[in-house]
């Protein structure tokens, strides 16, 4: 954080670690502290599945 401090102020993170949800260079979600249950939680709100496709 030290070294892209100016980012780190222009985005709020003021804690690490801080994890960011960005969409279209948007802060959508932020989540601050180590949990990776959470993490994956917040993030597969943002993930849509892929579609099956059958190749033959």
């Amino acid at each position: 954080m030290d070294e892209v401090l100016g980012l780190a102020k222009r985005l709020g993170v003021k804690a690490m670690p801080t994890f960011l949800m960005l969409k279209d260079g948007v802060v959508v979600d932020m989540l601050v502290g180590a949990n990776p249950q959470e993490v994956w939680k917040r993030a597969a709100t943002f993930v849509q599945p892929s579609p099956i496709v059958h190749i033959c």
